[in-house]
């Protein structure tokens, strides 16, 4: 296998930047080594941000959590390029360039999702594909929030009604030939054009339950797609499938959401640029990811007993801290904390001390990672933090 660096990259031998991430030795010892397979990195946003200051938390709302503290007290701690959740994901999977902007450039999940399906017809990098979600926005004042994902309730027979109406009603000017919606699998939208679409999008993950405002469509072509998305929304309004989930009492899809555009991505394969042989996760953008990449993938749960090879690298995904503190849960976060430190955090230092793992690897905030070894875990000198030192 080939030796990777901390963030399962190639390694580097000098300290530079290199694509996204910053390649920085471990501690002053290993300036310069291969790192060692059989590693651990575990990627859990808002780590350090529970919602409220911590100066209103009393100490005795601060759960004791003795084998994260003792990671984040005697790990070496470096700064990696700041990236947000699917962005992050993306990266540590290979798919970002060293070019790469996430303020003027989608994330590809489109063509990512699109080539997972059977009956997709990607024939090149001609394409330009985003993924379409089917939504319910409703008005909130003076703004619409994005309210519900319909993805999982809409019936094939309804997306393909979707698929027929928006593709018959835009077909006059030469930019709305450009683009159709297909629907190549069950309740699966795709906007697919023909030429490169010069607009920025957001992740549906991150406008739930937010008003769209802020989100919309922007860039170049971003009057010529807000238009756009206003007219669906108007033709949505008509379909006979809409007025057939009302009069059910389902929620009606009155608008569609497009994210993660980008042209067909190179296939990128494990032991060549990943160091991945498993992940572990519940968020089913990282499953796919996983399974793009041809990587086993395994369920948070089953971490807990997990037999670990010394031959393999592994990486966790979690981010059921983030979505509690996007809802300003704190409650829910402490409690989520307090489930991950007794079935992640003690079972994987558990498994550094008893040399199952050489090293584990800790992405604990956009730019922070923190990285501990068999060795500085006997560091006794280095005095154990509580984990109220580390909130922010």
């Amino acid at each position: 296998m080939v030796q990777k660096d901390i963030l399962g990259h190639a390694p580097s031998i000098k300290l530079k930047m290199v694509g996204n991430f910053y390649y920085l030795p471990l501690t002053p010892l290993d300036a310069g080594m291969n790192i060692k397979s059989n590693q651990l990195t575990i990627f859990i946003p808002s780590l350090f941000t529970p919602g409220p200051k911590v100066s209103q938390l009393d100490s005795i709302d601060i759960p004791d959590l003795p084998s994260l503290s003792l990671i984040l007290s005697r790990g070496c701690k470096t700064q990696i390029k700041s990236f947000r959740f699917l962005e992050r994901c993306m990266d540590l999977f290979g798919h970002v360039s060293s070019e790469f902007d996430q303020k003027t450039t989608d994330i590809p999940f489109g063509p990512i999702l699109y080539s997972l399906l059977e009956n997709n017809s990607v024939t090149g990098v001609k394409q330009w594909i985003y993924k379409l979600n089917p939504v319910f926005l409703y008005p909130d004042m003076d703004q619409l929030i994005l309210a519900n994902d319909l993805s999982h309730d809409l019936k094939a027979i309804e997306a393909e009604e979707i698929c027929q109406a928006i593709n018959e009603y835009f077909n006059e000017s030469e930019q709305d030939k450009t683009w159709q919606i297909v629907n190549p699998c069950d309740n699966q939208l795709f906007l697919i054009s023909n030429k490169t679409a010069s607009i920025l999008t957001s992740p549906l993950e991150y406008v739930l339950g937010l008003p769209i405002n802020q989100f919309l469509p922007r860039g170049k072509e971003a009057n010529y797609w807000n238009q756009t998305l206003n007219e669906i929304q108007m033709l949505l309004f008509t379909l006979p499938f809409n007025n057939a989930r009302k009069e059910k009492g389902q929620t009606a899809v009155n608008s569609l959401w497009p994210w993660g555009g980008g042209i067909f991505p190179l296939k990128t394969t494990n032991g060549s640029n990943l160091a991945w042989d498993r992940v572990f996760t519940d968020h089913s953008m990282v499953e796919k990811l996983a399974q793009f990449d041809s990587i086993q993938s395994d369920s948070l749960e089953s971490f807990y007993d997990y037999n670990f090879s010394s031959s393999e690298n592994y990486l966790l995904v979690s981010n059921h801290l983030l979505q509690a503190f996007n809802n300003n849960d704190v409650y829910s976060w402490f409690e989520e904390i307090k489930r991950l430190e007794q079935q992640i955090f003690t079972p994987a230092l558990q498994a550094l001390k008893d040399k199952n793992l050489s090293q584990i690897n800790f992405i604990v905030a956009d730019e922070q990672c923190f990285s501990i070894n068999r060795r500085q875990v006997k560091s006794w000198w280095k005095r154990k933090k509580s984990f109220r030192h580390f909130l922010q």
